[in-house]
């Protein structure tokens, strides 16, 4: 077994869960599950692997409509997040500490499964606002640091949103 790094460390976050859980199995048809109610992430940390802070959030809360994880479609009414907190770092060498969220390492040692055949998804999200941003921005590429701050950043987004794609493994 091989066990690798994650590329942040969450050191804290509370999650409430109002949800209906639908399970349905028609006679000679696929399984059905689906999930609607409301979500809160709340008292978020999470830090760089180096111990440097990553993110911070007050708050996350999703309304979700429908949503259906064996069929892939996920249907939002409303996300909202209050008090986001973001460092944003890039080294010397242009690279920012933000994208080993985004790097899937492999083992050296590990065979690659035969890809899964793709799927559609669906995503609809409603609406999505987010207050009292924050972003700490620090670049090291020029001769000397630069460090700037985004301060109440605020978004509202309110047309349904619909976005289908192939499922990528």
């Amino acid at each position: 077994m091989v066990v690798l790094k994650p590329p942040l460390q969450l050191t804290s976050a509370k999650l409430d869960l109002v949800l209906d859980v639908t399970f349905a199995q028609p006679p000679g048809k696929a399984p059905t599950v689906v999930l609607a109610g409301r979500t809160a992430l709340k008292s978020v940390a999470a830090d760089f692997p180096d111990g440097g802070p990553m993110l911070r959030l007050a708050s996350v809360t999703a309304d979700l409509a429908a949503i259906e994880p064996l069929a892939g479609r996920f249907e939002l009414a409303k996300v909202g997040v209050v008090s986001p907190e973001l460092w944003v770092r890039r080294d010397k060498d242009g690279r920012f500490a933000l994208a080993l969220l985004f790097e899937t390492p492999m083992p050296a040692s590990a065979a690659e499964p035969a890809p899964a055949p793709a799927r559609p998804l669906s995503y609809r999200l409603d609406a999505l606002t987010v207050d009292k941003g924050l972003v700490h921005w620090r670049d090291e590429r020029g001769s000397r640091p630069i460090e700037l701050e985004l301060r109440d950043l605020r978004v509202a987004v309110g047309n349904p949103a619909f976005i289908d794609l192939l499922k990528r493994d």
